[in-house]
């Protein structure tokens, strides 16, 4: 595994010092390891022009192979690491405020109920930087909302709803009259808009922007909270579009605000955005991950 970690080490284009550097080691132990996967493999892995040193065709063939192996080596290191220290039944888990408050809150306390000797870890934090902790082996799981359903070979993926982007303005304002309502028709009115760098954000940005309306557009709140934005709307600051979770409507916090509003599905305009849960690959799904997993998705199949 050394000797395939050094290969791999030299694909960023460092050289040998910067394969060290990384690795911990002395360049000579590097050099040795590269030469002995060589002299396995009868076949040159690297070619070395002075101070260059660049992987042939053979060695990125190689390092192809060996990301995979390396990985669920790393990986098999920290699960022994968790046994000795006690830690293996522990699952970390990142998802926005919202899927926390109302997606996930039944069935974190399900499980909690059922298996009380696992601990979970939650970290709240927008979608796109909870999926990030998880590919980069910080959490076990991410419950996201993202755009599309293309996700690379590298994570396992399981989709659990669609919200629907809808429009939620007063009970009496003059969007409802209209029979079909068109992106220019909301740019009328002032908006309350998902914060910068959300999925919700990036899609709205991208509608109006398609339908040449973008500049009209007069952001009146920018939040990244579900009740935040309701409270302004009643509030008469504006309009908001926003992708809504039935759950979200009928929670018992929220369900005071969204009386007095009303709320229009405006999915044929600017789409979906879907509900996952995020797991990568490469790592073995230990047996309390899945049990977890599956109660999620029991709690939040579209029949549950």
């Amino acid at each position: 595994m050394s000797q395939l970690r050094a290969l791999k080490a030299l694909e960023n284009g460092s050289g040998f010092a910067g394969a060290a550097a990384s690795l911990g080691i002395t360049v000579p132990s590097v050099w040795q390891q590269v030469r002995a996967l060589e002299d396995d493999f009868k076949v040159r892995l690297v070619q070395v022009d002075g101070h260059q040193v660049r992987l042939t065709q053979a060695g990125q063939i190689c390092v192809l192979l060996a990301k995979p192996l390396v990985q669920s080596f790393d990986h098999f290191r920290d699960q022994f690491f968790d046994m000795m220290s006690g830690k293996l039944n522990y699952i970390r888990i990142a998802a926005p405020n919202n899927v926390l408050v109302n997606e996930l809150l039944e069935p974190i306390a399900q499980y909690r109920r059922t298996y009380p000797s696992v601990s979970l870890s939650l970290v709240d934090l927008p979608s796109n930087p909870s999926r990030n902790l998880m590919e980069s082996g910080e959490v076990d799981l991410a419950i996201v909302g993202q755009l599309g359903l293309d996700f690379p070979s590298s994570l396992a993926v399981d989709h659990v709803a669609d919200f629907p982007f809808m429009l939620v303005c007063t009970a009496n304002h003059p969007l409802l009259k209209k029979q079909r309502i068109q992106v220019k028709d909301l740019v009328s009115y002032p908006v309350i808009m998902p914060s910068l760098g959300t999925n919700a954000r990036t899609r709205a940005e991208e509608t109006f922007v398609r339908s040449g309306v973008r500049e009209k557009v007069r952001i009146a709140v920018e939040t990244n909270t579900k009740e935040l934005l309701l409270s302004y709307v009643q509030l008469d600051f504006g309009i908001a579009i926003a992708p809504i979770s039935p759950r979200f409507l009928g929670n018992g916090s929220t369900r005071s605000l969204a009386d007095n509003l009303q709320f229009r599905d405006l999915s044929s305009l600017f789409g979906v955005e879907h509900l996952v849960l995020l797991r990568r690959q490469d790592r073995h799904e230990p047996e309390h991950q899945r049990l977890f997993r599956e109660t999620v998705l029991r709690f939040l199949s579209p029949a549950s």
